[in-house]
């Protein structure tokens, strides 16, 4: 079953993360209460003010997939199956 999620989010120029939304979906995201947790404690480097003295603010986008590994014997067949371990893995789609 394919499961990821993106996730959007704020950076405020003091560095701190506000307002991280699912974005898009599949699959159940019954997974994802942690990944926006640890999202909202991040604290990124201070931004710089603009030249006009605009307070800058960054809009990211994280895509989250829940996966596991091919293993070979995991229920005594010779068929590759995934491993009964999840992993979540990050990709930044910020452009």
């Amino acid at each position: 079953e394919k499961r990821w999620v993106d996730i959007g989010f704020w950076i405020g120029a003091d560095g701190k993360v506000d307002e991280p939304e699912i974005l898009r979906s599949e699959g159940g995201t019954d997974w994802t209460d942690v990944v926006l947790k640890a999202i909202k404690t991040r604290i990124y480097a201070p931004l710089k003010a603009e030249s006009d003295g605009a307070t800058p603010g960054i809009y990211a986008i994280e895509r989250y997939s829940l996966t596991a590994q091919y293993e070979n014997d995991v229920t005594g067949t010779r068929i590759r199956q995934r491993s009964p371990i999840a992993k979540i893995e990050r990709t930044d789609l910020t452009g």
